[in-house]
């Protein structure tokens, strides 16, 4: 496996992470609709009312997989179109 493809792996997956990473925290951070509208002990898997530091910690992981694999991808992507000019 060439340089450029373990680039181009490790930026889609962390691409990848970053953007389930985000989509989980969406729906299961406390104020979203479904764990609002029904006071159910279950509404709440990943986060209990009181505890925000969850959320505040893998927030920017998330954003920071999310960014860091577009920019993986890129650098990939210019390398492999300078390679063949």
């Amino acid at each position: 496996m060439t340089a450029s493809r373990k680039l181009t792996a490790t930026g889609g997956v962390a691409l990848l992470l970053g953007l389930i990473l985000m989509i989980v925290l969406h729906q299961f951070g406390t104020g979203h609709f479904a764990t609002v509208s029904r006071d159910m002990p279950w509404t709440h898997p990943m986060l209990p009312v009181s505890e925000m530091g969850c959320a505040m910690a893998l927030g920017p992981v998330a954003m920071a997989l999310w960014l860091g694999g577009i920019i993986s991808l890129v650098v990939a992507l210019v390398r492999s179109v300078g390679k063949r000019s």
